[in-house]
């Protein structure tokens, strides 16, 4: 694998340059404010766009992890707009866009890649919107990558690490959806090596489901951590919010053709709340 294109060094995106530097991949990242990011090979813009000539993949991993922050045009700009670019100094370099399980909309079931999508929540539209217009701009070069929920030590934010945290202040849990809410969780391990395999394949993808393929409610979440470390977690429900969905769920038949390792996100939950909680 020749020179990887990373554009964001936010949750997903850091973890990401860090496996593929340690993997020997050369890497050039781009971040808004590269003198403030404690990785070597930042740029910005112009900088990113002159090497672009070079790079044999670029993961667009800006702007696309956390929905409450999730803004069309900005995230428009941080994919289609620097894929364009980058495709004007280069013929055959490959896509790969972060984007997120809930364009599928409420899952009954797990959802496979040629699954009809059906967004509810805003953040789903707007990711499904960018994914329609990239691979309209750009086919056959852009792979759309439908991500679970990720949760491990460098993430800033969801269930698990608000749960930890509760636990560790030994202050009560806000919980504003219901307790049988559905995600299908991977750890951040598991997501950078599975991300690795893909790019490290030379055949073309269109969409590929990135998850561990097993679901998780907030119920079994804090049943693993009260069972991981003893004692009770005070819960305060909340007025629910309507806008989040309820159940999500990936089909990871293909991924696990290209990933031959799995993950059982209970088992890891469990090491992530014991190792984070007792260091």
């Amino acid at each position: 694998m020749s020179q990887v294109g990373i554009v964001g060094l936010g949750n997903l995106g850091m973890g990401i340059a860090s496996k593929l530097h340690y993997a020997g991949v050369e890497v050039k990242s781009l971040t808004k404010n590269p003198r403030e990011v404690p990785w070597k090979n930042t740029t910005d813009l112009s900088e990113f766009l002159r090497n672009s000539k070079y790079f044999s993949k670029v993961i667009l991993a800006a702007g696309v992890s956390k929905p409450a922050f999730c803004d069309f045009s900005t995230d428009l700009e941080l994919s289609l707009g620097i894929a364009n670019k980058v495709a004007l100094s280069s013929d055959n370099t490959r896509f790969f866009l972060l984007s997120t399980g809930a364009v599928y909309g409420e899952c009954l079931q797990p959802m496979r890649e040629i699954d009809p999508v059906s967004p509810t929540s805003q953040y789903g539209l707007v990711k499904n919107r960018i994914e329609i217009l990239l691979q309209k701009a750009l086919p056959e070069r852009v792979t759309i990558l439908r991500i679970g929920n990720v949760f491990g030590p460098e993430q800033s934010f969801g269930i698990a690490k608000t749960l930890r945290d509760s636990y560790r202040k030994k202050i009560a849990f806000n919980l504003s959806s219901p307790l049988d809410t559905t995600r299908d969780y991977m750890s951040e391990r598991y997501f950078q090596e599975s991300l690795y395999s893909i790019l490290k394949q030379n055949q073309f993808h269109t969409v590929i489901n990135l998850g561990s393929g097993k679901s998780l409610t907030i119920k079994d979440v804090m049943v693993i951590l009260q069972n991981s470390l003893g004692g009770e977690l005070e819960i305060n429900i909340q007025k629910v919010n309507h806008s989040d969905l309820l159940s999500t769920k990936l089909d990871t038949s293909k991924l696990k053709s290209i990933h031959n390792l799995v993950e059982d996100p209970a088992v890891s939950m469990k090491m992530y709340f014991t190792e984070t909680l007792q260091a």
